[in-house]
């Protein structure tokens, strides 16, 4: 999908019918705030950017993107005025992947977009997040150096996350563009997917982190101490977490098939065999339990 941003009408009209004409998908926009709004909620494989737009112009446009973690990377060419030599440097000195020349022609201008698709297509052929790798032309994925087997679905579903981060997608979202369907009645096969993806990658542990388990003796008690690097537990929550049925995040839980009586199961085992148990965690850092026999 070939985005254009051209305040003129006529102009932004002739190029989506160019491009669409030669079998590209494509869609115009009149100013910066426009395709900004659209961003939010949909990425397009490549941005045809005007530099003289109303209000939000191309080259603050431009810096917006390459500022964001979530654009930095969209392809993005820029249309300058002829003999701006300036705004042509400018342009790529902030990061645009190529320019062209007002006025130009219709083919030149499909041929710098299949050209700029081209080698960035090369250059994303993997996904990459932490220690997370998605090679979408091997189809497989690695997780800190290991293979990750996954279903067809569930590789498309993380294809489709890692390649629009921090996008919250509803049910209705994904059957559409996974499965290709609009039943409603199907969303429970979303939450099915959703949650053996998560299973396979670790639902409560970030990417890259470890679980360590030790046992000691000290001071003539034998200590049991499991800690994780993992997402931590909110100061708020931590003194209702051996709680039967209580979960910090019920949508997470509920995701991942959680129950909220695990905890409550450990405190209860600990209790009858007259040991001590001790919650330490940290938002962001990780959780430590340690049991004293």
């Amino acid at each position: 999908m070939i985005w254009c941003v051209e305040d003129d009408p006529s102009v932004r009209d002739i190029e989506v019918y160019a491009l669409t004409s030669t079998g590209l998908e494509a869609l115009g926009f009149e100013d910066g705030n426009t395709i900004w709004d659209a961003l939010q909620k949909k990425q397009p494989d490549l941005v045809l950017l005007d530099v003289m737009l109303p209000g939000v112009d191309g080259l603050e446009l431009l810096t917006q993107l390459k500022a964001s973690e979530r654009f930095r990377n969209l392809p993005v060419i820029m249309a300058t005025a002829k003999g701006s030599e300036f705004d042509k440097v400018r342009s790529l000195d902030m990061g645009a992947d190529d320019y062209i020349t007002k006025p130009f022609g219709m083919m030149e201008m499909v041929s710098r977009v299949k050209v700029v698709l081209r080698r960035t297509q090369q250059v994303t052929r993997l996904l990459q997040r932490d220690e997370l790798t998605v090679d979408l032309e091997q189809y497989t994925v690695c997780l800190a150096g290991q293979r990750i087997a996954l279903t067809n679905k569930e590789f498309e579903l993380l294809k489709l996350f890692l390649s629009q981060p921090g996008v919250v997608f509803t049910r209705e979202q994904l059957l559409k563009k996974i499965w290709n369907t609009d039943y409603v009645a199907e969303t429970r096969t979303v939450d099915m997917h959703i949650r053996t993806l998560r299973q396979k990658l670790g639902a409560y542990n970030v990417v890259g982190g470890r679980v360590d388990v030790r046992i000691t003796k000290e001071n003539g008690h034998v200590v049991l101490k499991v800690a994780d690097t993992g997402i931590g537990i909110p100061p708020e929550h931590q003194s209702r977490i051996f709680e039967r049925f209580y979960r910090v995040d019920k949508s997470h839980s509920k995701a991942s098939g959680g129950t909220g009586l695990g905890l409550s199961i450990v405190k209860h085992a600990v209790q009858y065999h007259n040991a001590k148990l001790f919650l330490q965690s940290t938002p962001g850092k990780g959780t430590t339990i340690t049991v004293t026999f």
